[in-house]
């Protein structure tokens, strides 16, 4: 940052024109959130399969369990953060709160201090999921009012999810360090990933507290209750097509997710490589999505998630029926890096279309309740997800899946090609001509920030 503008403390009030210059400083808690959950939500069905005895059928009722707890109470959570802002003047203090229980919990499940079964594994996710969808719906709203065009907002969350992919990469690198690499992902190695993010929040939780700015939000004239919010949010018609989406892509994502750690471990005999890919994945997303952010800019954010549909695609049909031998190999890696991109790209230009969904909503009922969209679109799109990555896995284990591992994918080629496959290419192909149908345009969102400023102008 140049010296002749330097950041401001936190209790300064923030100019809505030098809002974007705060990307970075916002963004880095996302960096320390990721190191826990991105890489957790792959290795870790894999790591307390293998090494602590738990079997497929149990994980796969457990993390759909999982998933539904926590996909039942985001409305609530979404709803609390934005009562919460109202009443404190800010976000600031709920986004740290839920990062601090994010990381105790992440750290028990890297690093466990008892003996590790069904109970164990239920309980720390149970408070990982609720504490990441706390800061998730906190945090994307708070990005949302730092954001002062609708444009920003998909700059911001671009720089978001690129500093996200900085922790990811930080997590993966750990793991093929000298004395790690011929083993993979094992439970010595999430243990050290335990106590590095332990240290690492410490500076984060600072740099969050002091530099980033509260957005002390207006006061409507009348506070909706609880279910008057839900109705304004659900009323929302922009907000329901992407939400369809959203859940739409969830399932066919959650299980392509749940299953890549797992197939490409068991059935491509490529565990030990996976680390490198990831590392790679993340890596090139930081420079890839600058141009997905140009994309939107000077197209649209629909053009550019349908590409995204279509390169998905491809990337999946490419590594289920690529030969093998060492170009079989070289071409299922490749496919798994570009799918992680795409994946990462879908999560910035669809959050960027729910925060015009967001300005539509202030427009249209004079209150601004971000986080309770995020939760709102989150618990649907949890539940799919859930149900998504709990299918993919029981369906692999009931079609033959051995988890003594096998050379090849004959014994279970119809779950495979079922789960792998079919599903998430289906759901991204019928995604395609639904976000052609979602009512916001690039004009017609640059027109509702135009009368939101002009509303907030004859207010002041």
């Amino acid at each position: 940052m140049n010296s002749a503008t330097p950041l401001p403390a936190a209790s300064q009030t923030l100019d809505r024109d030098t809002g974007p210059r705060f990307a970075v400083p916002y963004s880095l808690s996302a960096g320390g959130a990721s190191f826990i959950v991105l890489p957790l939500s792959t290795v870790l069905v894999d790591v307390f399969a293998r090494f602590h005895g738990l079997s497929l059928e149990d994980l796969s009722w457990l993390l759909a369990l999982v998933g539904i707890l926590a996909s039942a109470v985001s409305p609530v959570l979404g709803i609390l953060a934005d009562q919460y802002s109202l009443r404190n003047n800010g976000r600031k203090n709920f986004v740290v709160a839920s990062l601090l229980c994010m990381t105790v919990a992440g750290f028990e499940l890297m690093y466990p201090l008892g003996s590790v079964g069904v109970l164990y594994f239920l309980f720390w996710n149970i408070v990982l999921r609720f504490a990441q969808i706390s800061y998730d719906v906190a945090h994307l709203a708070w990005g949302a009012e730092l954001a002062k065009t609708h444009h920003d907002s998909t700059r911001l969350f671009s720089v978001r999810t690129i500093i996200s992919c900085i922790g990811a990469v930080m997590f993966y690198a750990i793991s093929i360090l000298p004395g790690y690499a011929p083993n993979g992902i094992t439970p010595e190695v999430l243990r050290r990933e335990g106590i590095v993010i332990a240290i690492l929040m410490i500076p984060i939780l600072h740099w969050t507290m002091r530099y980033v700015p509260n957005i002390a939000r207006p006061h409507p004239s009348s506070t909706p209750a609880t279910l008057a919010a839900l109705r304004q949010v659900l009323s929302n018609r922009p907000f329901r097509t992407l939400v369809w989406i959203s859940v739409l892509l969830s399932i066919g994502e959650g299980m392509w997710v749940s299953l890549s750690f797992v197939v490409y471990d068991y059935y491509y005999s490529l565990g030990t490589s996976l680390p490198k890919t990831y590392i790679i994945s993340y890596s090139l997303t930081a420079t890839i999505l600058p141009l997905i952010s140009k994309l939107c800019a000077v197209r649209s954010k629909k053009l550019a998630f349908a590409l995204l549909q279509l390169a998905f695609i491809v990337l999946i049909s490419v590594s289920q029926f690529a030969v093998s031998g060492t170009i079989g190999t070289l071409i299922r890696c490749s496919a798994l890096i570009g799918v992680q991109i795409i994946l990462l790209c879908n999560f910035v230009v669809i959050n960027a279309l729910l925060a015009d969904s967001i300005d539509y909503g202030k427009w249209r009922h004079g209150v601004s309740n971000g986080a309770t969209y995020f939760a709102a679109s989150g618990f649907l799109a949890g539940v799919a997800g859930s149900i998504g990555s709990s299918s993919g896995l029981f369906f692999l284990a009931r079609s033959g899946f051995s988890s003594q591992g096998v050379s090849s994918l004959n014994d279970a080629r119809a779950g495979t090609l079922v789960a792998f496959y079919l599903v998430p290419a289906l759901t991204s192909l019928v995604a395609i001509p639904l976000i052609m149908r979602f009512p916001i345009g690039e004009r017609g969102a640059a027109a509702i920030r135009r009368r939101l400023a002009a509303r907030a102008a004859s207010a002041a």
